[in-house]
């Protein structure tokens, strides 16, 4: 291999790795065509994005140059395209909260449709220092799955999230 890897860091390789792993375990990260709009049986858009308050951007959101933080609401029930079966592809739905600005910013988790609470799957602010990545790999068979951390606590919607600096936060919908 021409990677070195007699001076790995162990710590970001870690959190590599379980990123890769949540990943796998995941469909709606790994879609096979693009986002549409398209709707879930319950109208909910297969993407949403969102200003840090927790409301949708809208087309003067988009050529604000002050806008330095966003997030995008992924909807698990929302995938088109059948899998490799023909099956249809339902997976947990994600909230990232993206900030890549050089000062922290607070979001305000979304309610209504999109969630009424979210359990923290990652923040990279915590990585590689502590690799936390709050998720497991379960693997039964065929099937893979990742777990949010027992220790993790609920974060009811309209909640105020703390995000830090060049920093990215991923929720799983409750």
């Amino acid at each position: 291999s021409w990677i070195d890897w007699s001076h790995v860091d162990e710590e970001l390789l870690n959190f590599t790795s379980r990123v890769v792993a949540l990943r796998a375990a995941h469909p709606v990260f790994r879609r096979r065509l693009f986002f549409t709009g398209a709707t879930d049986s319950f109208g909910v858009p297969d993407i949403a994005w969102l200003r840090p308050d927790g409301n949708s951007m809208g087309d003067d959101d988009w050529g604000t140059a002050t806008v330095r933080a966003l997030a995008v609401f992924i909807n698990g029930q929302a995938i088109i395209g059948p899998g490799p079966r023909g099956e249809q592809i339902e997976d947990d739905s994600f909230l990232l909260l993206l900030n890549p600005g050089n000062e922290d910013v607070d979001f305000t988790l979304p309610d209504g449709q999109l969630g009424e609470g979210w359990m923290p799957v990652l923040d990279t602010a915590d990585a590689p220092a502590n690799a936390h990545v709050a998720a497991a790999v379960a693997v039964t068979g065929n099937a893979a799955g990742v777990t949010t951390d027992p220790d993790a606590e609920l974060l009811p919607a309209k909640t105020v999230r703390p995000v830090l600096a060049h920093s990215t936060v991923l929720l799983r919908r409750a």
